[in-house]
């Protein structure tokens, strides 16, 4: 999404956005195949389909010019569903999970490949639980603390964020949140969550990073409606829910919200 000009902002959001669904979730080679026939002039420069030794994780980064959309999928049905239920669970109880890792490792190799890309970073669900935990890294410059201190990676990573963010914009739909409960001891164990608390009541990233819902969505209305959870950045408005044959958490829910986003 080109920073130019608003105009141009607005026209490439709403290309990207009616793609975003397929960049996040991507779940098999097959699908990824099925995907270059869709995004135009948009080419596919990384994926991770999921498995044992990415514990599920699964993304897709796509680039056009200097724009590089980053996309993480969430909560598999197929057998990727065990890891992701795993993830899930993680989050919940302690705000992190071993998917979090692999999905900062992932935009970080990113920007060591391409120094110049204006990242922009989306997911649905789990998968947008790792894109705010993504974006908050991305903003806060800790991205190349996804590489060993000792290792070359990390070096050169922390040399090119020096000269520059190249964090553009955050966008998260029916995103799983931050729970509150996390924050604190349990059983004399600090739990440190991905985002720290004091960030994820600040306003300071709002215009940076947007969460989008639906209306009846479990994890809006049961935990951050009810002020249990929290989502780093600014929380959108619910809309309503379309596509009455498809459950509220459905990415599909969204398709038809996509102009919306122009205004």
């Amino acid at each position: 999404m080109t920073h130019v000009s608003n105009l141009a902002y607005v026209n490439l959001e709403s290309e990207v956005n009616k793609r975003i669904a397929n960049a996040s979730k991507v779940h098999s080679r097959g699908h990824l195949g099925a995907m270059k026939d869709e995004m135009g002039d948009w080419t596919i420069v990384k994926a991770n389909d999921g498995g044992f030794f990415s514990a599920g994780f699964g993304g897709v980064a796509v680039k056009k010019g200097h724009d590089i959309v980053i996309g993480y999928r969430g909560t598999e049905s197929t057998f990727e569903f065990i890891y992701d239920f795993l993830a899930d669970v993680n989050l919940f109880i302690s705000g992190t999970n071993v998917q979090s890792n692999k999905a900062s490792k992932f935009a970080a190799e990113l920007i060591l490949e391409y120094e110049q890309a204006n990242a922009y970073v989306t997911g649905h669900s789990l998968g947008g639980f790792l894109a705010q935990v993504v974006s908050y890294k991305m903003l806060e410059d800790e991205l190349h603390n996804s590489f060993h201190p000792n290792s070359s990676n990390h070096t050169i990573l922390r040399e090119i964020l020096l000269q520059g963010s190249h964090f553009k914009k955050g966008v998260t739909f029916n995103a799983a949140p931050f729970f509150y409960h996390t924050y604190g001891f349990f059983n004399g164990i600090i739990i440190r969550p991905e985002i720290p608390l004091k960030a994820l009541t600040s306003n300071k990233y709002n215009e940076q990073v947007i969460n989008y819902s639906i209306e009846g969505d479990f994890l809006q209305s049961g935990f951050v409606d009810t002020g249990s959870a929290t989502k780093f950045g600014k929380i959108f408005p619910a809309y309503q829910m379309e596509n009455t044959e498809k459950k509220p958490h459905a990415l599909i829910q969204f398709y038809e919200h996509f102009p919306r986003y122009d205004n």
